[in-house]
């Protein structure tokens, strides 16, 4: 008997094993990697069927699955965690994502079919905890308007005096908010209002753009943007509209929504975090 459970035991060892091997280097095989899962489900059903509690402990957290959930956790708990995925990004793809608050990364266009290794449990993990814990703690917290209702509101606003503006200050209502002068030129090259080459700024560069400003909800400051002189303006599209919204109380970007016009920069210079800007 004793004999018999001890081979149970071994037999057990070499399940959990041969089933993180295989994981790992099915792991590397593209659209094989898909073989991962049936692969652990019946290793993890044998060690639990022969009651070897600590080889499934094993199996279950040493595979390549559960270590890219491990490791979306740690970033959650760093604070600044990013949603993975694959693909060109659009202009709305850096926008903190409006569910989890978590921010967005991409691998590129190049993919061999097996993103989904690192991708989903990575993902799963900062899905489940912000839902649990709420946002991470670097990225925004508040009232976060759809696009639509951004825009709803910020087509009543009052035009911004160009002067103020230009000098990073933005009166909305009886306050006065500022953008830090850095960040208003990283801002307007965004919008294709300033260049990047060049060297000093003035009034004169916001000439044909109209910029108007409202608060959503005592927090989101909403930016509208209306510029017949964007350097991002063609012939199909004269006029270049955009909106960008605020986290008021760092006067840090958030989300950015195109409204009129297409040509635009994919990835925005000014981000809600410094060192994501560029």
């Amino acid at each position: 008997m004793v004999f018999e459970a001890i081979g149970r035991k071994r037999g057990s060892w070499e399940f959990a094993v041969f089933g993180i091997i295989l994981s790992y280097v099915a792991s590397i095989l593209g659209p094989l990697t898909l073989l991962i899962v049936p692969l652990l489900v019946t290793c993890l059903f044998i060690t639990l069927r022969r009651r070897a509690w600590l080889c499934s402990l094993i199996l279950l957290l040493a595979n390549p699955l559960s270590l890219f959930f491990i490791g979306g956790v740690v970033d959650y708990a760093k604070g600044a965690p990013a949603l993975h995925s694959m693909g060109l990004p659009s202009r709305e793809f850096y926008n903190v994502d409006p569910t989890t608050r978590c921010f967005r990364q991409t691998g590129g266009c190049v993919v061999y079919g097996g993103e989904w290794i690192h991708q989903v449990p990575h993902n799963i993990a900062l899905i489940f905890l912000s839902g649990v814990f709420g946002p991470p703690s670097r990225s925004y917290d508040g009232p976060y308007p759809s696009k639509e209702e951004a825009l709803r509101v910020v087509s009543s606003a009052p035009k911004l005096n160009p002067s103020d503006f230009i000098g990073g200050r933005v009166h909305v209502g009886s306050a006065t908010l500022e953008i830090k002068p850095d960040d208003l030129v990283e801002l307007l090259e965004d919008q294709g209002i300033f260049r990047s080459t060049q060297e000093t700024y003035s009034l004169d560069d916001l000439s044909g753009t109209d910029v108007y400003a409202a608060i959503f909800e005592n927090r989101c400051l909403i930016l509208r943007f209306k510029s017949a002189n964007s350097m991002f303006t063609s012939e199909e599209s004269p006029v270049q509209q955009n909106m960008v919204l605020f986290d008021s109380k760092n006067m840090r970007p958030f989300a950015y929504f195109p409204v009129q016009g297409e040509r635009l920069r994919r990835n925005p210079k000014l981000r809600y975090l410094a060192e994501q800007s560029r």
